[in-house]
């Protein structure tokens, strides 16, 4: 096979995940390829998206920091091109996977109910059946792929690039790699009768709470840079009976050690068993969650004119 048959195949696999293909990892194939076959392979799929209608609109460029290069071992900095249907109008919502690309190495998700899927599980074709890798501490970690050979421990730090004047004040942040990110939802929308009233008046007050103690606490300490809790909506922007708790932490250990150990989520899990064991177990109230560890090119941040308490803008806040 010439190099420019590979190219095409190469480019053809990223075009298909583009268009929500799953595809097997190309780094296999990349083995003997250097950065300028990398761009040789952009410029196909530029080319090709040309031919579909997509109009060119400017050009992008990244990894300018001398600090961040080294951080994850490049020497020079990543140019891209920028096509309209990148443009993100004003006060147009923007697709949280704009924002967060895990890499499905580093990712778990797991459900209460076979039938009812909320988040990435909306995706899937199928999904497993029960696990065993389950209610216990560190389960999520043994149902996440790469963490069967890597610590995913933290490396880098979180770096803030300011740009605008204070009317206008653009911040961009760059963050380290293997952040670890949950998003735990509740859906409480079939349960009635004494469910419903356990669920309303024991559970989520408890479960308030510990999301209140993330959202307010000392990064430093908990190791949670950002934690919100929030209302599901519907189209009408009414709220559901659905909510769910996105936190940001330093690291898969951070979770892990605030799952295991920290009075609010002991207080939130043993809250839970309760309310299983008043129930027989028939539970009609769904739980689901999703757990990502993030490289740090999987990662794009970026705020306007936002609250200093705003996301990772907290820590910007905390170091003064």
């Amino acid at each position: 096979m010439n190099q420019q048959t590979k190219y095409g195949e190469v480019a053809a696999r990223i075009r298909a995940a583009y268009a929500g293909t799953p595809i097997a990892p190309i780094r296999p194939q990349l083995t003997d390829l250097d950065v300028d076959a990398a761009y040789a392979i952009q410029q196909e799929n530029t080319a090709y998206w040309e031919t579909e209608g997509r109009r060119l609109v400017g050009s992008k460029i990244g990894l300018t920091s001398r600090a961040v290069q080294k951080q994850l071992g490049v020497d020079r900095p990543d140019f891209g091109v920028l096509f309209a249907d990148m443009i993100v109008a004003e006060d147009e919502p923007v697709a949280v996977g704009r924002v967060l690309q895990p890499k499905i190495e580093s990712f778990e998700t797991l459900a209460t109910s076979a039938t009812r899927h909320e988040g990435v599980l909306r995706l899937c074709s199928h999904i497993s059946g029960e696990v065993q890798e389950h209610a216990y501490w560190g389960s999520a970690r043994d149902r996440i792929p790469s963490a069967q050979t890597d610590p995913l421990a933290p490396s880098g730090k979180v770096e803030f690039e300011v740009s605008g004047p204070v009317t206008a004040r653009r911040i961009r942040v760059r963050s380290h790699g293997n952040v670890c990110v949950i998003r735990s939802g509740q859906d409480w929308s079939d349960s009635a009768g004494r469910e419903r009233e356990l669920y309303l008046q024991k559970m989520e007050p408890v479960l308030r709470r510990g999301m209140d103690f993330l959202r307010d606490g000392d990064p430093a300490v908990t190791g949670c840079y950002s934690c919100r809790y929030a209302d599901v909506l519907d189209a009408s922007a009414r709220p559901l009976d659905k909510r769910f708790g996105l936190a940001w932490f330093r690291s898969l250990h951070d979770l892990e050690r605030w799952s295991e150990s920290h009075p609010t989520h002991l207080a939130i899990f043993n809250t839970f068993m309760e309310m299983v064991q008043e129930l027989n177990g028939q539970l009609t109230t769904q739980f689901y969650h999703e757990v990502s560890v993030l490289a740090a090119s999987e990662q794009r941040l970026e705020y306007l004119n936002c609250h200093p308490s705003t996301g990772l803008l907290r820590l910007q806040t905390e170091r003064g």
